[in-house]
């Protein structure tokens, strides 16, 4: 063998480096996911939450439109 590397050799570095690089790239991901959720972004407007209870139909049309006066008051 007089350190020449077999073929199995090699692709057995080809796995582990595939595995060395799979790891980093997901500790990578999970790190900026964990960041994103626990920085505090954008605040979203008062009208905007409003809105997007009116569509989830939590809230008649009479009081999205009274609540929306309200905050537009």
């Amino acid at each position: 063998m007089d350190g020449q590397m077999t073929a199995w050799g090699w692709a057995m570095m080809a796995v582990f480096s595939t595995l060395w690089a799979a790891l980093l790239v997901t500790a990578i991901w999970a790190l900026y996911t964990y960041v994103s959720r626990t920085r505090p972004g954008r605040r979203r407007a008062p009208e905007e939450e409003l809105a997007d209870r009116y569509a989830r139909g939590e809230i008649t049309t009479e009081e999205y439109q009274e609540r929306l006066d309200t905050l537009q008051a």
